[in-house]
């Protein structure tokens, strides 16, 4: 994976009380879920920009209450894909919008 180096004020990470790892990893997921949801990436990449499986991604956006742009058709073909590169751990509960139709 490509570094990328940013500058921040000097009391900022102070004043959040945030460790710079922590900050880092905060970053990433917010520009994830910033490029899924415009469609910029994809579902899988968005999970890989973010440092997490697709299950946990999928969390995510559930917690914070985002939509997901994307066909069922799509997010099946996603989890096809990161199936193909080793297990992973579905959530418990996947919730369909009521406009969609489940397959």
């Amino acid at each position: 994976m490509a570094k990328i180096e940013i500058e921040i004020p000097d009391d900022f990470l102070e004043i959040r009380g945030t460790p710079p790892e922590e900050f880092a990893r905060e970053l990433r997921l917010a520009a994830a879920i910033h490029w899924y949801s415009c469609t910029e990436v994809s579902f899988g990449r968005a999970a890989q920009i973010a440092g997490l499986n697709i299950a946990d991604f999928l969390d995510v956006l559930a917690s914070k209450k985002i939509e997901y742009p994307m066909e069922i058709e799509d997010l099946l073909q996603e989890l096809e894909l990161a199936q193909a590169h080793g297990p992973i751990a579905l959530p418990q509960k996947l919730e369909v919008s009521p406009e969609v139709s489940p397959v």
